[in-house]
């Protein structure tokens, strides 16, 4: 699947985390971007020059200050199974973080951020009604999107059952208290 990021550093984490397939597209070498370019080069992404017009065209106007990458996700949201995240279970504290109802992306890319910080092994969110991987969450992200692995699951509960099976504590919290 073809995605797009902008921002300077969603572009840059992602690059740096192991984009496999990738094209980095400018439009011109101002600021920043020179740096971005060198490290895309480096890693074997190929680097294209465009007219502004066409990076409008991937996400609106202005929104991409003159650079786009477009990649195949490695890390990310992923449809799956919790039994397989193996490095996971078997790691001797390791930290799961599940999230139910969090449909505004700027919101989950905040949350993203900060699990980056604390080290979350891996978040978990239901199928519906949650906000999925997009171009928002990887700029308010800040490019934690590329770090911490997610998972979607189609039932929260019985993941925190499994959890707690496998020796996890589960820890709530209520905006509502």
């Amino acid at each position: 699947m073809k995605d797009f990021i902008y921002g300077y550093h969603s572009i840059e984490e992602t690059m740096k985390r192991g984009v496999k397939k990738g094209l980095l597209l400018y439009a011109g070498e101002k600021g920043r971007r020179g740096h971005l370019i060198s490290l895309a080069q480096s890693k074997h992404i190929p680097v294209k020059k465009v007219e502004e017009s066409e990076l409008d065209n991937y996400c609106g106007k202005k929104k991409h200050r003159g650079i786009l990458l477009l990649y195949e996700q490695t890390k990310g949201k992923k449809q799956g199974d919790l039994k397989r995240y193996k490095h996971v279970l078997e790691k001797t504290n390791s930290l799961v973080l599940l999230l139910d109802g969090i449909t505004d992306p700027h919101n989950y890319g905040a949350i993203l951020r900060s699990a980056d910080q604390f080290d979350v092994d891996l978040v978990i969110t239901p199928g519906r009604k949650s906000a999925h991987e997009t171009d928002i969450i990887a700029v308010t992200s800040a490019g934690a999107h590329a770090y911490v692995d997610q998972l979607v699951l189609p039932n929260l509960v019985q993941a925190m059952i499994f959890l707690r099976e496998n020796g996890f504590w589960i820890y709530g919290a209520d905006m509502a208290g």
